[in-house]
């Protein structure tokens, strides 16, 4: 009988919000992850249809009001943010201060009907008909599942052998409408393998 296939990693307690979500908007989002860049344009340009309609009707006092309307708009606008970024990690402080350790051990384990991952705080398991495709992002692998991303980092894997038999392994046990979604996973594995 083989043995399980596992890895374990040390990762900062709150990596894995982080990473999923962002690996998830460049994987399933793409392009459109940049939405809102044409949102604020849009709210500009408005803005400026505006303040041209308030100087065509003669609304407009003299001074540098339309400087100071655009920065009161322009200025909030940029500093969400900054604001949400705040509160995350003010967010973090308050769960650090609950107990949560800054580093945190995972295990993460091929299982017949699924990925296993557990840690100190607990386990789950990943079933794999409900990943949809498996994917490289910069250093770490996502496997993508119904609006959730699972990630496993590169760091993971003693060496390039190690890394191409679990994903291997991973990838085996997938639909085939998720192995053909997951091809540019199959192309690395193929350049892992070469190297």
């Amino acid at each position: 009988m083989d043995a399980v296939p596992k890895v374990t990693g040390t990762f900062d307690a709150f990596d894995g919000r982080t990473l999923s979500h962002r690996a998830m908007r460049r994987s399933v989002y793409g392009m459109w992850r940049f939405a809102w860049f044409g949102l604020i344009a849009a709210y500009v340009v408005l803005l400026g249809l505006f303040i041209w309609l308030i100087e065509q009707a003669g609304l407009w006092r003299a001074g540098d009001g339309g400087v100071l309307v655009a920065a009161c708009i322009l200025v909030p606008a940029f500093c969400v943010e900054g604001l949400r970024r705040l509160a995350n990690r003010i967010g973090d402080n308050q769960w650090y201060a609950r107990g949560v350790p800054r580093q945190v051990e995972v295990t993460y384990a091929i299982e017949g009907e699924g990925l296993l991952m557990f840690s100190w705080a607990g386990r789950s398991i990943v079933f794999w008909t409900s990943i949809n495709e498996v994917v490289l992002d910069r250093n770490r692998w996502l496997l993508i599942g119904p609006g959730v991303g699972y990630f496993l980092a590169r760091h993971l894997f003693s060496d390039a052998s190690e890394e191409h038999a679990f994903i291997s392994r991973i990838l085996a046990q997938l639909s085939p409408a998720a192995q053909a979604r997951s091809s540019g996973a199959y192309k690395v594995l193929t350049s892992l393998t070469v190297s």
